[in-house]
C-alpha cells in the first residue's frame, strides 16, 4: 500500500502550498474539515488534499484509501493544524483541506 500511497504524494514546500492557498481561497474552492472533506470525497468531488502534520493516523488511513480509490493527489503541511486553519483565515482548526473540482 505505501509504494501506491506515494504515486499520490506530491512533494509541495510550505512556501508553495501558501502560494497555492492564495489563489484557491479567491475561488471558493475550498473544503475545509475532516468530516466535510472524507464527505466530498467519497463523492468524487476533491481534486487535490491538504494534510497537516499532526493529522491523526487513523483519519490518515481513511483518507489515503480514499485516495487510492478516487486517484486523488495530496501533500503534507509541515506545520500543524492550527497553522493550516490560520492559513485558510479560520479561527479554528483544520487537519485536512480539500480543493474541489472544478
Amino acid at each position: 500500500m505505501c509504494n501506491k500511497i506515494e504515486n499520490y504524494n506530491i512533494k509541495l514546500s510550505n512556501d508553495q502550498i501558501i502560494l497555492f492557498f492564495k489563489t484557491i481561497k479567491k475561488k471558493n474552492n475550498l473544503v475545509k474539515g475532516k468530516k466535510e472533506t472524507i464527505k466530498n470525497l467519497i463523492s468524487n468531488k476533491i481534486s487535490f488534499l491538504i494534510i497537516a502534520s499532526n493529522c491523526l493516523i487513523d483519519t490518515k488511513l481513511h483518507i489515503f484509501h480514499y485516495c487510492l480509490l478516487y486517484k486523488v493527489k495530496f501533500c503534507f503541511f509541515s506545520g500543524n493544524s492550527k497553522e493550516l486553519g490560520q492559513l485558510c483565515d479560520l479561527k479554528h482548526k483544520a487537519c485536512i483541506l480539500g480543493i474541489l473540482r472544478n
